[in-house]
């Protein structure tokens, strides 16, 4: 997922709502769900590295937390089955060991928990769920196994291994090395991740989809496919069962094509299931710092995706939106926030249908991604996040939005659907509400919201907050 990081110097608070009933947001022996933004962690630096539907980690000053359930993969219990204490034991702060955070580049997770984490030197490190209750902690682990197994059945794309278990390349008597550079897991199980000669990191990325992290583990892998990016994805993500991968300004998706999730039609040429360019309405081939015939800078600088939605940022304060289940989520975004329940579209400014493959009647690209306007239009967007049925976004002003489904409390307002964007406050605004136990905004310290991110279902928002003196 994308990492929201904060930077050293000011105090950084990080406010959260949502699903809490792993503790994974606010641990507790018997955590509820936070209906409003409360403050979760406080330091100089904080980093969301994985939010999952039962667990969260986070990076506190170099410290990482594990917050939430953790259970071993052999443990097909539910909480229900497990002691009480054992319960409680899982629903505290865990402090990760084995590997420094400042190594780590990215954490993956299911619904089961933390799977596992890539380093920055292109390594993978499972997390090794020991029992709390032996006084131990979770520990990454190195997977020693990946760079002789992973690549065993690519051979045919000249992929070979030396005696020592490296990865390497070979073409024309040339050898390379072989790194990782990002990996994601979607809701399928599916894990994509992205390869490319360490010697020689500019030159094209190669995708490679599993059906699961334990056969790309495993000593005789199952590819589901591979292609090839012109450079490495500086982000890559799932969804619930697509991919997106950030390469320069392009936004190349792929995966299941329905609910027109993936931003682009599929056809023979442009097969849902490999990587292609998202149709979006406005130039993305461009150099950086180059500007259009209207002199914007529309590059491409943040993507996001949960469930069937997706969104995207541009430098020029542009966000896009599309995708949707329902014709409520369809809605998210557009112009018209009225939604006829009984119109299969986007939104309810025609009688246009999408179907469940994602193909349209007469649509247009701009019909199909829906782009944000709040504060009356004049407002640019900052930064986006999308969760399973709603979307946040933050305004280059500090003011956060929301507009999706709310039944967790994951946007911090009353109700279960929020129908049209709705400015977004908590504790960080200093007024009263539940939850508030006078940690909000201080007098003379002034705060400015500089990210916000998605859980599975919850919500962050980060807070950048003068120190006193």
């Amino acid at each position: 997922m994308h990492q929201l990081t904060s930077t050293p110097g000011p105090l950084m608070e990080l406010y959260a709502s949502g699903f809490n009933a792993h503790g994974q947001l606010l641990p507790s022996d018997s955590p509820h769900d936070l209906h409003r933004f409360k403050q979760i962690a406080v330091g100089s630096r904080i980093r969301v590295r994985c939010a999952t539907w039962s667990a969260t980690v986070l990076e506190i000053d170099g410290v990482l937390e594990l917050r939430g359930s953790q259970r071993r993969r052999s443990d097909q219990a539910g909480d229900e089955d497990l002691p009480e204490d054992e319960c409680n034991s899982r629903k505290k702060v865990a402090l990760i060991q084995g590997l420094s955070a400042d190594r780590i580049k990215s954490i993956v997770g299911d619904t089961s928990g933390i799977l596992c984490a890539l380093t920055t030197e292109g390594e993978l490190y499972s997390l090794d769920e020991i029992e709390e209750g032996n006084g131990e902690r979770p520990k990454l682990v190195r997977s020693t196994d990946w760079s002789i197994a992973s690549l065993l059945s690519w051979v045919r794309h000249d992929i070979d291994i030396d005696a020592s278990g490296v990865v390497a390349a070979r073409k024309e008597g040339e050898e390379r090395e072989m790194v990782i550079d990002q990996i994601a897991v979607a809701g399928n199980d599916q894990v994509c991740i992205s390869i490319h000669p360490r010697s020689t990191p500019s030159t094209p990325s190669t995708l490679l989809t599993y059906p699961s992290l334990s056969s790309l583990l495993s000593s005789s892998p199952t590819i589901l496919n591979n292609a090839t990016l012109p450079t490495p994805p500086t982000s890559l993500i799932g969804s619930s069962t697509t991919f997106q991968a950030l390469c320069g300004s392009v936004v190349y998706t792929w995966g299941d094509a329905r609910y027109a999730n993936l931003g682009r039609v599929s056809s023979p040429d442009c097969p849902a299931e490999l990587p292609f360019p998202a149709e979006l309405p406005f130039p993305t081939a461009l150099p950086p710092s180059s500007e259009d015939e209207h002199g914007h800078q529309p590059r491409v600088h943040k993507i996001a995706a949960g469930e069937w939605l997706a969104a995207c940022v541009n430098h020029d304060g542009d966000c896009y939106i599309w995708g949707g289940r329902d014709n409520r989520e369809r809605g998210i975004g557009a112009r018209d926030e009225t939604v006829d329940e009984t119109v299969d579209g986007i939104g309810a400014r025609d009688d246009r249908s999408v179907d469940e493959t994602g193909a349209r009647d007469g649509s247009t690209d701009q019909e199909v991604h829906r782009l944000v306007a709040v504060e009356g239009g004049q407002a640019d967007i900052l930064d986006v996040a999308v969760g399973h049925g709603w979307v946040l976004v933050l305004t280059t002003t500090g003011k956060v939005w929301g507009w999706g489904d709310g039944r967790w409390g994951q946007l911090g307002t009353k109700g279960d659907w929020v129908q049209g964007w709705v400015e977004i406050d908590g504790e960080w605004e200093g007024t009263e509400g539940e939850g508030t136990e006078g940690q909000g905004k201080e007098e003379g310290k002034e705060g400015k919201v500089v990210g916000v991110e998605c859980g599975v279902w919850n919500s962050f928002v980060l807070v950048r907050r003068k120190r006193e003196g």
